[in-house]
């Protein structure tokens, strides 16, 4: 069984994560999951650690363990796992594609877009997380996968790219994300290039607290 590994923020180290995956960006614009997304989380502690951005359970800095391909129950593979590990608080993260129609998708004539199948396949993989963990609290199993008895959570999709998606498609991706609540925990949505934004932004924050402390 997989279990999580200590880590800690280095700014260093994560500035350079975060530029491999600026990068990647850059290079492609569309990302398969298996082929370009998981092998560059898997290779990069510290972006992993980045990914508590788009966490609403997460505090800053409070980061301490993360597992990738984390099993549930024998039931479940979560793509990423954050924790922190004292205050028995966790976001569980599902990574999908970065295709042209990975969060909608045109369907007939409708002016408005679709959510796609690969957006609803991603959601539903997250509630299906929340279920379980709420039906294994009791399980002895779960101790020994969370460190306690009963945990804080939250869950955060990373999908598609911001590229080709209208403004109104992206506050619909943004209203979703901020109101949809599944057994009151929410279920936050982000692209990759959003992800990759508040990335920039906190390590921005961490220079500068870094520099005062200097001064």
């Amino acid at each position: 069984m997989k279990s999580f590994i200590p880590v800690s923020f280095d700014l260093a180290k994560a500035e350079e994560a975060v530029r491999e995956f600026s990068n990647l960006l850059t290079r492609k614009d569309a990302l398969g999951e298996s082929a370009d997304i998981l092998p560059l989380f898997r290779r990069l502690p510290l972006l992993c650690h980045m990914c508590h951005v788009g966490s609403k359970s997460l505090a800053l800095g409070s980061v301490n363990r993360y597992a990738t391909e984390y099993h549930l129950f024998g039931s479940y593979v979560c793509d990423l796992v954050l924790a922190d590990w004292e205050n028995s608080t966790f976001t569980f993260i599902e990574f999908e594609d970065a295709m042209p129609s990975s969060v909608f998708v045109k369907n007939g004539k409708k002016a408005t877009k679709e959510w796609s199948k690969r957006f609803d396949h991603g959601c539903s993989q997250i509630i299906d997380w929340f279920h379980k963990i709420a039906k294994m609290t009791e399980h002895p199993d779960f101790e020994d996968l969370f460190g306690h008895r009963s945990i804080k959570f939250d869950g955060l999709l990373v999908i598609g790219r911001q590229k080709g998606l209208s403004t109104g498609e992206l506050q619909r991706l943004e209203w979703r994300s901020e109101h949809v609540v599944v057994y009151s925990q929410k279920i936050n949505c982000v692209t990759y290039d959003g992800l990759l934004q508040q990335m920039m932004t906190r390590l921005e924050f961490w220079k500068t607290l870094t520099k005062s402390a200097s001064t």
